[in-house]
């Protein structure tokens, strides 16, 4: 469903989940956005919801980083330009300013999930590096199961009745700061399953400048070769 939200076309994809309260929005890439809600809604109705939240769009769609290189790929905030090598093994390694991805195929889809893969590992690595601490400073004593999935329309997701929290892989692209403020969000729900005001002052005490923080996560856009 295309909206116009002022001087911006958005292309709102909504999805009825009866397990949430109220609904929620979440930004994927271009001009696309996920609009769940725990009722069917009429286009009117969404309409006059989307419209009380302009700022976010524009957050969403004004800002995109652009690339030194003509193929590339983000590690850490950081950019690399992309050489691809022919080769009897399946890898991605990064060197100095430069990835090297070798692989046996030249197929699109196929080297994506070669790059994917990369991402997953670094950020898996970067993630068990730092949840101990942000355990602690949540107070959380349990075991978490942390899974990994190659999803566009949230950063991370926390199953509560689970302990479980899933994070997107190619948040491997960001800066590391903005990679644990979605650590420290995920955790958060463990103490208030919604995003109201007692979540977000518990972020600001547990993460100083969170709000500051996502903001510019939100603003970071990659036109990334993968």
């Amino acid at each position: 469903m295309i909206f116009k939200i002022k001087e911006y076309e958005v292309d709102i994809i909504f999805n009825l989940d009866k397990k949430r309260r109220g609904w929620q929005i979440k930004y994927i890439e271009g001009n696309k956005f996920l609009f769940k809600s725990n009722k069917n809604m009429t286009n009117d109705e969404i309409f006059l919801e989307m419209q009380k939240h302009y700022r976010f769009f524009k957050r969403c769609l004004n800002v995109v980083s652009s690339n030194k290189f003509d193929k590339s790929i983000h590690v850490f905030g950081n950019e690399y330009e992309l050489i691809i090598k022919d080769s009897d093994v399946n890898k991605l390694i990064v060197i100095d300013d430069k990835a090297y991805l070798y692989t046996r195929n030249n197929n699109y889809d196929y080297n994506k999930k070669i790059v994917v893969s990369f991402y997953e590992e670094i950020l898996s690595n970067y993630i068990n590096s730092k949840i101990d601490e942000a355990k602690r400073k949540c107070k959380i004593n349990f075991d978490i199961k942390i899974e990994y999935k190659q999803v566009k329309s949230y950063y991370g997701e926390c199953f509560t009745k689970e302990k479980k929290v899933i994070f997107q892989k190619n948040l491997a692209k960001y800066e590391k700061k903005y990679i644990l403020s979605v650590i420290y969000h995920e955790l958060a729900h463990f103490y208030y399953k919604n995003h109201g005001t007692n979540f977000y002052n518990f972020l600001e005490t547990v993460f100083p400048n969170y709000e500051l923080t996502q903001r510019m996560l939100r603003k970071t856009k990659y036109n990334d070769t993968y």
